[in-house]
């Protein structure tokens, strides 16, 4: 796990740099907030939530209803940081999600338009990585660099339409036309 570890720090670090490098300037944008309003309490319990759920479920397969008492600590404090972290946000001036805002239509439709993406995208993997496993008979690491070269094509066309913004056209049109 460690490796795993090491190796998504690695990618997280290029990540960032590509984005620092690449991302569109902040003056290019109207920005409502800046980083002296963020709720660091929060953002650091929520923070510290992910890596317990993240590292502390990597387990979750090991372990046994017998087992000890000490197993369900983890699964104890990722809801109450949570919890304590949605409690915070709820009297917050400027809160990370405005509950009103989630029961709009154009919110739900926009959930319901993420969630087909989702399906899509996850049938898209597997079926692309069984096929070439199952179907045309590559090996594991084959495949393994077949995905991986998908990712960063994805990346560097990501970062592609980062720097075209301009030009391209608008959100909508390119949504309509993705759908």
């Amino acid at each position: 796990w460690r490796a795993i570890f090491v190796a998504q720090l690695l990618v997280a670090v290029v990540v960032c740099g590509l984005v620092a490098a690449f991302y569109p300037h902040p003056k290019m944008h109207e920005r409502k907030g800046d980083f002296a309003s963020l709720d660091w309490p929060s953002a650091i319990a929520f923070g510290l939530a992910a890596l317990i759920a993240l590292h502390g479920f990597q387990q979750a397969r090991f372990v046994h209803p017998d087992g000890s008492p000490a197993q369900v600590v983890p699964i104890i404090a990722v809801v109450a940081l949570i919890l304590w972290v949605g409690i915070r946000q709820t009297g917050h001036p400027l809160p990370w999600v405005d509950l009103r805002a989630t029961l709009q239509r154009r919110f739900m439709m926009g959930m319901v338009f993420y969630a087909i993406y989702y399906m899509f995208a996850s049938a898209w993997g597997f079926l692309s990585s069984s096929l070439l496993q199952n179907g045309l008979g590559f090996r594991y690491e084959t495949t393994a660099q077949l995905m991986s070269l998908g990712g960063l094509v994805t990346v560097a066309l990501g970062i592609l339409n980062f720097q075209l913004t301009n030009v391209l056209p608008t959100k909508r049109v390119l949504i309509s036309v993705g759908f």
